[in-house]
This record gives structure tokens, sequence and C-alpha cells, in this order.
């Protein structure tokens, strides 16, 4: 893996990492609304404001989850990269893949939970 592509990733991991903390955070204190530009989305979602907020508070913990993937993934790229020697190049290379996979999935799973929650509350 080339050094620019280690520090792309691994600035992908410390971005992705806050934005999924800041809503975690944000989720958890009920803070989460229509007007926020971070928030995640579908029709169920953006019926109210009580279904952003009640699908963003169901959501919370996998949100949580998913910055904490990203941290580790990107405290592992780090030292694959500089620390591995003449192996760290193919390893730093799974931590890419299968960080960006987690980061989608676990995204997508809180979406989906969000999205439960909040048709549920409209019910």
């Amino acid at each position: 893996m080339s050094f620019p592509l280690v520090i792309l990733t691994l600035v992908f991991f410390a971005i992705a990492s806050g934005i999924l903390m800041r809503l975690a955070v944000r989720a958890r204190a009920g803070a989460v609304g229509l007007s926020d530009p971070l928030r995640l989305r579908s029709f169920a979602l953006d019926s109210s404001e009580a279904a952003c907020q009640k699908g963003h508070e169901a959501a919370w913990l996998l949100l949580l989850a998913g910055s904490l993937v990203m941290d580790f993934h990107f405290i592992g790229l780090l030292l694959a990269a500089f620390f591995m020697g003449s192996e760290g190049p193919s390893f730093a290379r799974v931590l890419a893949l299968t960080g960006v996979i987690m980061a989608i999935a676990l995204t997508l799973v809180a979406r989906a939970a969000a999205d439960s929650a909040a048709k549920d509350s409209t019910r």
C-alpha cells in the first residue's frame, strides 16, 4: 500500500470516527433533529421531529460502535503501515478494506434501527 493511500485512509478513518462519535453523542442526548446536517436519513426519520429524535436515540449505540471500529482500524493501520516492516503493506490493505466495509455496514444497520424505531413511534 503506497504511503499517500495510507495517509488518505487514515484521514478517512479519523473523519468517519469523528462524525459517527458526534452523531452518537448527540443522538444519546436526544439532540438530533431534522435540521442536523449529519443525521441519518430515511423516509420514516424525515416524517417528523419526534420520529427523527426517537430513531436516532435507538441507533446511538450502533453509531458509537461504528466510531470505535473506525478508531481501532485507524490504530491498526497506523501500526501496520509504520512498524510491521515487509508484511505491513499487505496487512494495511486488509485493514483499510475491512475498515471501509465496516463503516458502511454499521452505518446501514444504524439507519435500519433508527428507521424501525421511527416507524414504531409514528404508529
